[in-house]
């Protein structure tokens, strides 16, 4: 155990390089493009790509080509539970060994949560943004505050029933100007529940923060940031607590391009989750063997823009990323950073398996 952290340790902050020998460990695939609910500051209402769900059989192609033990994040644009193949889907990572995890809104029919127990899945973190029906409906617009908050009910205490302690379950806040103050009643809720679950209060994020929104208005921005940015700055990202006017998002080098692959449901491969439009994929994974684009010239030069400050031969949408630093290839601080944090995910990780 120590050797392997030892070797990941020298990869990710000294032998950082621009070709990678493996794929990597954390891979997001999108079962579904398009959402139940219409969140104001969400970018799916905005692509204007054709509905569309992901196979299972395109599923299956993906996931031959992955490392036993990898991450598979089951969601991005859109609410998966709308895929008809979803438990098809987890059925099949499953038998592959890997480790899923999704995200869902809870939106959905209560007929869905035992066989949401029943499937395997390793990780489900749900979004239930207020205590109320009246905050909740602020922000999850088309959202039923009661069928959400009951169905989590029904998933807490299912996995307690079948004793499926492999599932690790999420009540997750998006914490906003109004609903910061029901904080207490968050807590009432957590304590009520039939087993105990983790939870967090994660800082809210906007469809202008995709590196391929190319309508940034600075003057809109700020309304809309004035709008719903709560009043306790420790809730607000890392750019909008600074004042400089070029913040990143987060001052680290760029994990994306080295941790992770993204993966639409048109099986088109994103640098990151930051952009979505297929003008800018760095190739299609029902086309290309995955290992062929991870190291193709996109992914190259787009590695290399991130490890030198000065190149400028980078033609990638990557470019025009305001998120991360730009690190030079004599500057590890960002490097370390990233590091610990992966070593601590590794950390929670052994810890829940415990």
């Amino acid at each position: 155990m120590l050797k392997r952290l030892i070797k990941e340790y020298r990869n990710k902050v000294f032998n950082v390089k621009d070709v990678i020998e493996e794929l990597p460990m954390m891979v997001q695939i999108e079962p579904t493009n398009f959402c139940n609910l219409k969140c104001p500051a969400c970018s799916t209402a905005y692509i204007k790509e054709k509905n569309k769900y992901l196979t299972t059989s395109e599923f299956v192609h993906i996931a031959d080509q992955l490392r036993s033990g990898t991450a598979v994040a089951l969601y991005h644009f859109g609410e998966p539970f709308l895929n008809p193949d979803i438990f098809d889907i987890i059925r099949e990572g499953k038998k592959r060994n890997l480790h899923l995890e999704l995200h869902s809104n809870l939106n959905i029919d209560k007929s869905l949560i035992p066989k949401i127990v029943d499937s395997g899945l390793d990780y489900l973190s749900a979004s239930i943004d207020g205590a109320s029906p009246e905050t909740y409906s602020l922000y999850r617009w088309k959202g039923d505050f009661n069928l959400a908050l009951d169905n989590f009910r029904e998933l807490v205490r299912l996995r307690k029933e079948k004793n499926a302690e492999h599932f690790d379950i999420k009540y997750q806040v998006v914490v906003n100007k109004y609903n910061e103050k029901e904080i207490d009643k968050f807590m009432q809720i957590f304590n009520g529940l039939p087993d105990k679950v983790d939870y967090a209060f994660v800082q809210m994020g906007f469809r202008e923060d995709n590196v391929d929104w190319d309508n940034l208005n600075a003057e809109e921005l700020e309304k809309t940031l004035d709008y719903w940015l709560p009043d306790d700055k420790n809730y607000w990202m890392y750019r909008y607590r600074s004042e400089h006017p070029k913040a990143l998002m987060e001052p680290i080098r760029c994990p994306h391009l080295w941790d992770n692959m993204s993966i639409n449901v048109y099986g088109y491969v994103t640098p990151c989750c930051y952009t979505y439009k297929q003008e800018h994929s760095f190739g299609n994974a029902f086309e290309t063997p995955l290992f062929e684009i991870w190291n193709n010239e996109k992914y190259i030069s787009s590695r290399k823009h991130f490890l030198d400050k000065n190149n400028t031969e980078c033609n990638t949408v990557c470019v025009k990323c305001r998120n991360y630093l730009r690190t030079g290839k004599g500057n590890i601080l960002s490097r370390n950073l990233n590091f610990i944090g992966w070593l601590g995910s590794k950390a929670l990780e052994k810890y829940r398996k415990s």
